[in-house]
């Protein structure tokens, strides 16, 4: 997927643009993160179901508004992300479209009845990137 660095700091943490929200990641490869668009694959840490927020069966996926921030600097830079379950497999993992694009997740917990095909809201915990050249 396509993103771009706009922020990095000495301890392999960026700040990105992609779906349509910026975040903060680690960045997980031998070189180093350069400013501007790359490709990375997206890696969101597991999710608990308990921490879901189911909006509907109706809306669109995409982004969240979240608080502005000073960039790396802050440890934790709050958003949430909103996504259609397309699909959620017996071994935990979700299927997640968000602006188009599809995210695999593991999950914990139990996971609502009828989830899929559901609009859902959560918080990413943990995010890294994986860059690759195409």
């Amino acid at each position: 997927m396509e993103i771009e660095i706009i922020e990095v700091d000495a301890a392999d943490r960026v700040v990105f643009r992609a779906l349509g929200t910026t975040a903060i990641a680690t960045w997980r490869s031998e070189a180093p993160a350069r400013l501007g668009p790359c490709f990375a694959e997206i890696e969101l840490g597991a999710i608990d179901w308990s921490d879901v927020r189911v909006v509907s069966t109706g809306e669109e996926s995409g982004r969240l508004l979240r608080p502005r921030s000073a960039g790396v600097a802050h440890h934790a830079l709050p958003f949430a992300l909103r996504a259609t379950v397309e699909d959620h497999d017996q071994h935990g993992v979700a299927q997640l479209r968000v602006q188009g694009e599809v995210l695999l997740v593991d999950t914990t917990g139990e996971a609502p009845d009828g989830i899929v095909g559901s609009t859902i809201e959560f918080a990413p915990v943990d995010i890294e990137l994986y860059p690759y050249e195409l």
